[in-house]
């Protein structure tokens, strides 16, 4: 059973969200160095890091999903498959993971992709007993598509959903120094110097993480309600609500 030191969570990360980001360019590539460069961060603060991979790009050709241009992006729609080969540098990543138990492979199941629901189901299972792991995803996904399956095909509240998804789902940002604004690839040593040290990498890593409670709204069992209010500024306001005693008459 993978153990979680005091105070440290297990992170769960959405390998495929995390490679593509700030890839929507032409060139723009599957990133297995910025997964590497998430797992390493955290790893290297005392957590405990797993990744979803959707098994495809374990192989030495998968599936790339760049939407680069107006052109690329009808031709996606007239049902173009586009592919990439995998690279030395990929596979160095693919095994490193692979033996440290990193990496989960995941097949798809029909239409969905294979990964959020492994990871989906992995931040509940890890926070019950007898694991009770303090579970956080690493995704910038905000799960449109599978809200709407929860609450319309399984009647989950979806109060319940927003506060689990405040409480476990973190957002990252990579900034890449090799890419410049125009998401045109600076320099091609990029994909090579990314395993050096955190002061000469180019890739810089920044986790936003949860607020330390729920902007839902919420009851104290009395006639009270607190309610998050819509601010300018960093500080969260809260409207309290209180429901009148009603009064019966003889």
């Amino acid at each position: 059973m993978i153990q979680v030191a005091p105070g440290k969570m297990h992170y769960i990360v959405d390998g495929p969200n995390v490679a593509y980001l700030n890839q929507n360019f032409e060139g723009g590539a599957f990133r297995f160095d910025y997964v590497d460069k998430v797992i390493t961060e955290l790893e290297a603060q005392g957590h405990v890091v797993s990744v979803t991979m959707p098994s495809i790009y374990f192989n030495e050709k998968s599936l790339l999903s760049v939407k680069a241009s107006t052109a690329n992006r009808r031709q996606r729609k007239e049902g173009k498959v586009f592919h990439r080969t995998r690279t030395d540098a990929d596979k160095a990543f693919l095994d490193k993971w692979e033996a440290t138990d990193v990496a989960f492979k995941c097949r798809r199941e029909v239409h969905v992709a294979p990964d959020d629901l492994f990871w989906l189901y992995a931040s509940l299972f890890l926070a019950c007993p007898p694991q009770q792991h303090n579970v956080r995803v690493v995704t910038n996904d905000i799960m449109r598509d599978h809200i709407v399956v929860l609450t319309d095909r399984y009647h989950i509240s979806r109060d319940l959903i927003d506060r689990w998804r405040d409480n476990t789902l973190v957002g990252v940002r990579i900034l890449d120094r090799n890419l410049k604004l125009d998401g045109v690839v600076a320099r091609s040593s990029s994909y090579q110097s990314s395993t050096a040290s955190s002061t000469s990498s180019p890739l810089q890593m920044e986790i936003l993480d949860t607020l330390p409670y729920s902007l839902v709204v919420q009851g104290k069992g009395t006639p009270s309600y607190h309610v998050p209010v819509v601010s300018t500024s960093s500080a969260v306001e809260w409207l309290c609500l209180t429901r009148a005693a009603k009064h019966h008459g003889t």
